[in-house]
């Protein structure tokens, strides 16, 4: 496919239970749409009418039949084909079907179809018309009682591929945190920080959509951790490694690494285990009200090291009287969850293969309302600027 359009813009981002929604508008006249940002997956999709099989939603769900620039795909078109490469494609009526699972077994169904998307910031708004998207009418998850789901990855139907510059970068705000975050999308997304960690971003050609990069070993404080060497390799079968996924909530680690971590963090917490958990996959909790002291976690990455903030690691549900380890056991790879890049500002720099983290205060980010003149003097959309340590 070739992209008819150049995006330059932003989405403020908000905090669910379980991962981050951006704000964006569908359609002509344009519905406002909260949408889960999902670095992990390809295909943008929101719910519409008429539904078979749909969860509540806070917006309100996209009647196409009510919009002058919605149009169907056929079943031969270039997007329907690429689609097939990723999901179940079938032709209903002459019309390109879908159904697209996700790695936790839930997943959508609908029309591919063609749209007007609207990202807008407080000053200015862009519309980019003809995008690929799902017109979802069946659903097997609540997906957070979000519009649905806004694909980030490297893939030809995802997002990235309608940027006028192929990278954008984010801003999470702690979880449990009302405040917003920001996504900048294209040129307009940078990093500007002499202390920014950058890592390449690694082409797995078995999952060449997906943001691989290259964990060498953790640490908790002072102490190495005595993790297998292979733990993070890409196997010859296209199996294994760390992705990086905005739509995954914990850190999930492969078995060989999962165990040596939960060891030492049960070793360094000195309170009681519970027998209970804030979620079945999550099987390391103690009983507490608070957090108590403790030292970094550090991933260490290829050309730099990460530290974690205990914050960044351990998860204290309010109410719940529980502290638990935010990672989870993964039998086949390893992820790097949202819940580790909270009060993170990282950078996709999509075009250099180049990933980069530098810790930052998002709930204190903000937007500058001016227009900023680069040196060809072309006009760019107002930057975001970040309060960085």
């Amino acid at each position: 496919m070739l992209s008819s359009s150049s995006l330059n813009g932003q989405s403020r981002l908000h905090s669910a239970s379980s991962s981050y929604l951006m704000e964006l508008s569908i359609g002509t006249p344009p519905v406002p749409l909260l949408s889960i940002m999902d670095t992990g997956s390809n295909l943008i999709w929101t719910q519409c009418e008429p539904c078979i099989s749909c969860f509540e939603q806070t917006t309100p769900i996209f009647d196409p039949a009510k919009s002058t620039s919605f149009s169907q795909l056929s079943c031969n078109s270039p997007a329907c084909i690429d689609l097939g490469f990723y999901s179940s494609t079938t032709c209903t009526s002459a019309k390109c079907q879908y159904t697209y699972q996700y790695a936790d077994k839930s997943s959508t169904t609908g029309l591919l179809s063609k749209e007007t998307f609207t990202f807008s910031s407080s000053s200015r708004s862009t519309s980019v018309p003809n995008m690929v998207f799902g017109c979802s009418s069946i659903s097997t998850d609540s997906f957070e009682n979000s519009s649905g789901l806004v694909g980030l990855s490297m893939g030809d139907l995802s997002l990235v591929y309608y940027l006028d510059s192929p990278r954008f970068s984010y801003c999470l705000t702690p979880f449990f945190d009302m405040s917003t975050g920001i996504l900048l999308l294209g040129s307009g997304a940078c990093l500007n920080s002499k202390n920014a960690l950058s890592t390449p971003i690694i082409v797995n050609p078995a999952i060449p959509s997906l943001y691989f990069i290259s964990l060498k070993g953790i640490s908790i404080g002072a102490d190495q951790l005595q993790i297998p060497s292979y733990s993070f390799d890409i196997r010859s079968d296209g199996s294994g490694g760390m992705i990086i996924d905005s739509g995954s909530t914990f850190t999930g680690l492969i078995s060989s690494a999962y165990v040596v971590v939960r060891e030492k963090v049960r070793s360094i917490v000195n309170l009681p285990v519970s027998k209970y958990t804030i979620d079945p996959a999550v099987d390391l909790c103690f009983e507490s009200n608070s957090m108590p002291n403790l030292p970094d976690m550090i991933f260490h990455f290829d050309n730099g090291d990460l530290n974690l903030p205990k914050e960044n690691y351990m998860v204290l549900v309010p109410g719940s009287g529980l502290l638990c380890l935010a990672m989870i056991e993964f039998s086949s790879m390893s992820i790097f969850g949202a819940y580790q890049q909270q009060n993170m500002h990282v950078l996709y720099d999509v075009g250099n293969k180049r990933l980069s983290f530098q810790p930052a205060q998002c709930q204190k980010s903000c937007i500058v309302p001016e227009l900023l003149a680069l040196h060809t003097g072309t006009s760019v959309l107002p930057q975001a600027c970040f309060s960085y340590p």
